[in-house]
């Protein structure tokens, strides 16, 4: 947000003339985060639930400052409730995963969420990286290295891809130090 403050006043006003406005309530969820008020971020996400318990969003919203209350249990179990809102939606599937990881390794259910994203999205960048990352966290390079090989024709140009196989060759360097 380049104007937080700006953008929190505007958002007020908008509930104070709908109060059940859930994009306000989103939208404010993330204003109330940058802006350090994690209590009222946390007031909006549960209002939007409340509002529209079927909204992804909403889940992801208080996923959001769960993550920013460093409480990763409860993180994981909203962002699974998203995608049981929106099954079709590759982004969870990717959030999933990075929180997977991030809690101990979980390669075995990362890579799940991981493949599940690029079965929704094959065209994703993002998501070819994170399945790259899984691979070379788990100390498999050529594991890393071939899934670029089968996938790099559906990102052929992509700037990101020469990035990715960087990394991999360096990777595969430092373990054969």
């Amino acid at each position: 947000f380049r104007k937080p403050q700006k953008s929190y006043e505007l958002l007020t006003q908008a509930l104070e003339l709908d109060p059940n406005f859930v994009p306000a309530h989103i939208i404010l969820t993330s204003v109330c985060l940058h802006l350090e008020k994690d209590e009222e971020a946390m007031k909006h996400a549960e209002k939007a639930i409340e509002i529209s318990p079927d909204s992804a969003d909403a889940y992801l919203a208080k996923a959001d400052v769960m993550t920013v209350l460093e409480n990763q249990e409860e993180t994981l179990a909203l962002l699974k409730t998203a995608a049981e809102k929106d099954p079709e939606n590759p982004y969870i599937q990717l959030e999933i995963g990075d929180l997977l990881m991030e809690m101990g390794g979980q390669i075995d259910a990362s890579r799940k969420h991981f493949e599940a994203a690029a079965t929704l999205d094959p065209y994703n960048i993002a998501v070819l990286s994170r399945r790259v990352e899984l691979e070379l966290r788990a100390g498999k390079p050529t594991s890393a290295q071939k899934l670029i090989e089968t996938e790099s024709v559906r990102f052929d140009g992509h700037l990101g891809l020469p990035k990715l196989v960087q990394r991999i060759e360096t990777f595969y360097r430092k373990c054969q130090r």
